[in-house]
């Protein structure tokens, strides 16, 4: 711990970098033998006083090793989209970290951002969509299962993946997103309204050019008749 505050006491980004690193080690250390962190424990107090920073980032294996405790931590000074900015390698590790703070049991989530981008679900999505739209739609299913309020969190969600010409986000996914919002709004259909709201804006809007032949397919499923476009 002495190395660790010596290199943080030169308040350089490599030093401060190598801090938390070593801070990271001696976490897993403690791991490995079986000692159980708390809030209380001296890293995690040491992270609280130090260490805890949007500017930081870890790689997978540090991933491993941050405890729930420092996550809480973490989301108590910012929120979850800046949590998942800061902690994120080149997005490689957007996914995990979101099934992280997913899986903690005093769940983070404040009500939805009102710009749908700044959403969490919708950063993950915008960053790896071809390889996290299947399980993101599990774990929302699941969480909504469990926690049946939480639904309105994610109407954003359905709404990106329904609305976007993210060529990542297929044929496929727009059609298991709506059978997933067909299913969880089945007793709530204002729900599913306000989503094809969201929709049918973005269908208005949109030119023919703009139209690949996937979105005019799925268009063809969700609405049984022409709609005319405002000219």
């Amino acid at each position: 711990m002495e190395d660790i505050v010596k290199k943080l006491d030169q308040k350089k980004p490599v030093h401060v970098r190598q801090a938390f690193n070593k801070l990271i080690a001696l976490m897993l250390d403690k791991k490995k033998k079986g000692v159980k962190l708390t809030r209380q424990s001296e890293e995690i107090v040491f992270l609280k006083e130090q260490c805890i920073s949007p500017c930081l980032s870890i790689s997978r294996g540090g991933l491993d090793t941050l405890c729930n405790v420092v996550l809480l931590e973490l989301l108590s000074k910012h929120d979850v989209t800046t949590v998942l900015l800061s902690l994120s390698v080149k997005g490689k590790n957007l996914y995990p970290l979101l099934q992280a703070i997913l899986s903690l049991q005093e769940l983070p989530l404040q009500s939805s951002p009102p710009n749908m981008a700044d959403h969490p679900f919708v950063l993950v999505l915008q960053q790896c969509g071809d390889q996290v739209w299947q399980p993101m739609l599990d774990l929302i299913r699941l969480t909504t299962s469990q926690t049946p309020q939480l639904f309105a969190y994610f109407t954003p969600v359905f709404s990106y993946i329904l609305c976007t010409r993210d060529p990542t986000l297929t044929l496929a996914a727009k059609q298991n997103t709506w059978q997933l919002l067909t299913r969880l709004t089945m007793d709530r259909p204002r729900d599913r309204i306000r989503v094809l709201l969201h929709h049918f804006v973005w269908f208005q809007s949109s030119s023919p050019d703009q139209e690949d032949t996937q979105q005019i397919l799925f268009l063809n499923i969700l609405y049984t008749s022409k709609v005319p476009r405002s000219k």
